[in-house]
This record gives structure tokens, C-alpha cells and sequence, in this order.
């Protein structure tokens, strides 16, 4: 799926593609998901607040996905989304 999005994205910027078609294309692979937020509150964690389940400490740019959406979408660890 990403490889497809990326591929049609290239086509319109070489060949000047259809934007209308290009719009139509991507809107096939959106999905809407909830997104929920990292709060290290104290009920919420271990001795270890700012380490993620990955053991990766917690900055801008890091997300979770649940499993279901991981298996949906074939995502990787480490994958971009």
C-alpha cells in the first residue's frame, strides 16, 4: 500500500499527472483510526515513565499503533505511517 501511494504521488510530479485522479487514488488507501495520547502519569506507568514499549525513550515523532492496525496495514517495526 505505502509503495503504491508513493508511486502515484512520484507519477503526478513527473508527468504532471491529473490531480483529480491522484486525489481519487490516495483516497482509496486513507483509513480513519483513533488517536490516543502518552500521558507518563503515575497511574498510568511503571518505575520507567519515558520508555516505550519498545524500550525506546519517548520523544516527538514516536507513535504506538495498536496490533490490529499493525496486522491491517502490514506495518513493520520502525515502518513510517
Amino acid at each position: 500500500m505505502k509503495t503504491t501511494i508513493l508511486y502515484l504521488i512520484i507519477n503526478a510530479i513527473l508527468w504532471g499527472g491529473d490531480r483529480a485522479i491522484l486525489q481519487a487514488n490516495i483516497a482509496r488507501y486513507v483509513m480513519t483510526v483513533t488517536v490516543t495520547a502518552y500521558s507518563p502519569s503515575v497511574d498510568e506507568t511503571d518505575s520507567t515513565p519515558y520508555i516505550t514499549a519498545s524500550n525506546k525513550r519517548v520523544r516527538d515523532g514516536i507513535c504506538a499503533i495498536s496490533r490490529d492496525i499493525e496486522k491491517e496495514l502490514d506495518l513493520q517495526f520502525g515502518d513510517t505511517i
